[in-house]
């Protein structure tokens, strides 16, 4: 019984080896697989677009890319152009195999665009502050309402801590104590040097009218959010604008830009010696539509 139970054993064995010799094994990237920096290209880091690309890949049998094409876009053509040049020129493979023999197969290769570390001008980190200030524009107790990182945190904090704020005022016009929202925009160079400016901040309040809505999105019940770059100037005037997220609908991203060129204002950016600079924003426009009459919200 021993020897027949041995044999009934080696035999699954052997049975389990052909079938694990049959089984297909899937493809696995080279270490050369990744984006970096220098494959951003320069007009996307300079407008601040992001976004992740699928590139449709044939890998051949000795691992390298035969054919590549966009099956779902990052919304940026220069980026999924980007994409598709670099998964042809320099992503290699482990081809996959069936039956222990290399075969040729396609995959969904993602490629994720994201600003790193080194920051641009198109698209500074933002540190969220919360201040309480004095009567006379002395910071006291100072929380991160958002973080952008232990560097960039520091960096925010003690431009606050130096910064001679204007304080709240009562229904006289007289100075009070209390709390104020301080945004901070932190720029860090590819020699990790750190710059902090007080961010550009709207003028007045801002709401969409009625008339701002394209007649077509509004007929079709088009709306979404748009994330448009601004650029403030030392003045607190629009210059350059582009769109860094698509709403979802070309007329409301067109809208969203003609809307801050023609109506927007804001208080400049100032460095830490308190001197109006220019400088870059991001800007959501928030396009939806109220459920009576269809004119979007304020």
């Amino acid at each position: 019984m021993r020897s027949f139970g041995a044999a009934i054993g080696l035999l699954l064995l052997a049975v389990s080896a052909a079938h694990a010799a049959d089984a297909a094994t899937p493809p696995r990237g080279a270490n050369s697989n990744r984006v970096v920096r220098n494959d951003y290209p320069k007009e996307s880091l300079a407008a601040g677009e992001t976004g992740v690309v699928i590139v449709r890949t044939f890998i051949r049998e000795d691992g390298t890319v035969g054919e590549a094409f966009v099956v779902r876009s990052s919304g940026f053509k220069r980026l999924d152009d980007a994409a598709v040049a670099l998964v042809l020129s320099r992503f290699r493979y482990t081809p996959a195999t069936q039956g222990g023999k290399p075969v040729s197969t396609w995959i969904n290769q993602g490629i994720k665009w994201e600003l790193s570390d080194v920051v641009d001008a198109a698209a500074p980190r933002t540190v969220m502050l919360r201040i309480h200030v004095s009567e006379t524009g002395a910071p006291g107790e100072i929380q991160i309402v958002r973080s952008a990182g232990t560097t960039a945190d520091d960096a925010a904090i003690r431009l606050a801590r130096e910064w001679r704020h204007e304080p709240q005022k009562d229904a006289n016009g007289k100075p009070i104590a209390g709390w104020i929202t301080f945004p901070v925009g932190i720029q860090i160079d590819s020699n990790r040097n750190v710059t902090a400016r007080v961010m550009p901040r709207p003028a007045v309040p801002f709401g969409l009218q009625r008339a701002d809505y394209p007649p077509e999105s509004l007929r079709l019940g088009e709306q979404g959010v748009a994330i448009v770059n601004v650029f403030v100037t030392a003045e607190g005037e629009v210059g350059q604008v582009n769109l860094a997220g698509s709403s979802g609908h070309a007329r409301l991203d067109e809208a969203s830009l003609k809307v801050i060129r023609t109506r927007f204002r804001y208080t400049p950016a100032r460095d830490a010696r308190g001197r109006a600079v220019g400088a870059w924003i991001r800007q959501a426009i928030k396009w939806e539509l109220q459920d009576d009459a269809g004119a979007p919200a304020e």
